[in-house]
């Protein structure tokens, strides 16, 4: 038995983690971003530059 085409595949042979998803952007305050990482807002500030935020 052959190899099987992943259903993702397109017709040039290029799988889907190759491929280019559009992605929607997230924003988020100081507060959702503190509590996402379980700090406090004043780290969120301090490490900011550091988190590229």
């Amino acid at each position: 038995m052959g190899p099987q085409s992943h259903p993702d595949e397109t017709r040039t042979g290029i799988d889907s983690s190759r491929r280019r998803r559009s992605v929607e952007p997230v924003l988020m305050d100081t507060y959702e971003v503190a509590a996402m990482l379980n700090m406090s807002t004043s780290w969120v500030y301090r490490e900011a530059s550091r988190l590229g935020l």
